[in-house]
């Protein structure tokens, strides 16, 4: 099911990895590829070619840009702005973001809109080594939505969470190619296949799991879903310890049975962000991670765990923050969110 997300396990088609080239020339690939298909810019509408624009190399596990090649690279000034030619966030046309201690400057690069997209390569390659394994979806989860898939009634959905789950920076979100829809979207397409779905996205940007209960009652102002997605962390990191965000899950699922007391639960684990920006600390979204997936377990039939974190750092393992980001700190790319997408749906394909 995963196969037009991120791979087909049959061919061993990767499709759609991104990398960012640097000065360093060279990107390195979440597996080694036996044979590359495809690399090309979709926002741009442009295709590279072997030989001219890159090749492969360290047994496939390395795409080197070549002299000349018209792929988009960043330099070190752009990647650490200087304080003297940065425009900082919160300014609409920030180039920068502060509080990165990891940084020469004290800055990395930042953007709202499009200009990773702009940057990053997309590939399409073909490899012969074995795909993360992603846990089976537990049949005896979520009986009520597989009830309703299963005999096809109408299934009614909410989202919420940070400025993730608003669909920051997707394509679509932001309004270029190729126009790929953020990770609920592609969750609701892939329910929609199985019933009649409505659905209904209470994400806030810029917003952490205080805010869960009031984003759910603003949801249930639509409806009360039959089935929420909850969707925090990315902005807890920095100030929250595992028991509060925890404390903060429950009150949301507590609050959601009170208006339906049929309601069921995704619970979904986070990416990491920037190791170099201070508001992302490594390592504390593993831990929000393991505390979401202990909520799961402890809550019985109606709460699912969507294993985001797993896959996404059995993804980006030896490959670098900046080929998968949309904005250089703490949001996914269109490869980021489709990561998301098969994490979530996996709780019942």
């Amino acid at each position: 099911m995963l196969s037009d997300w991120l791979w087909n396990r049959e061919t061993g088609d990767v499709c759609g990895e991104t990398v960012l080239f640097t000065e360093s020339e060279s990107a390195v690939l979440a597996f080694p590829a036996e044979e590359v298909t495809a690399v090309y810019n979709p926002t741009l509408g442009a295709v590279y070619a072997e030989g001219r624009d890159f090749r492969l190399e360290q047994g496939g596990r390395v795409l080197r840009r070549l002299p000349g090649s018209t792929m988009p690279f960043l330099t070190r000034e752009r990647l650490y702005p200087s304080p003297e030619r940065a425009v900082l966030f919160p300014d609409e046309g920030a180039n920068a973001i502060g509080s990165a201690s990891g940084s020469p400057t004290g800055l990395v690069c930042f953007d709202r809109a499009d200009f990773f997209a702009r940057h990053q390569v997309s590939i399409d390659y073909r490899t012969r080594a074995p795909f993360p394994a992603i846990p089976a979806a537990d049949p005896a989860k979520l009986p009520k939505t597989r009830k309703c898939l299963c005999e096809k009634k109408l299934l009614d959905i909410a989202f919420i969470g940070d400025s993730i789950t608003d669909g920051w920076n997707s394509t679509e979100k932001v309004g270029v190619a190729p126009g790929q829809a953020p990770w609920p979207g592609l969750v609701t397409e892939r329910l929609s296949r199985r019933t009649s779905c409505r659905m209904v996205n209470g994400a806030v940007s810029g917003s952490g799991s205080a805010f869960g209960v009031e984003h759910l009652e603003a949801c249930c102002r639509e409806f009360p879903p039959a089935l929420l997605f909850i969707a925090y962390g990315m902005n807890d990191l920095s100030h929250l310890s595992e028991e509060g965000f925890g404390r903060n899950i429950s009150r949301i699922v507590d609050a959601g049975l009170a208006k339906n007391p049929d309601m069921e639960f995704v619970l979904v684990s986070q990416m990491s962000g920037n190791p170099e920006w201070d508001l992302t600390p490594a390592g504390k979204d593993t831990v929000f991670a393991r505390k979401l997936r202990q909520i799961a377990e402890d809550g019985g039939a109606r709460l699912a765990y969507a294993p985001v974190n797993e896959l996404w750092h059995a993804l980006i393992a030896g490959k670098r923050f900046l080929d998968v980001t949309g904005n250089g700190v703490n949001h996914p790319n269109d490869y980021g969110h489709r990561i998301y997408a098969a994490a979530a749906a996996s709780v019942w394909d």
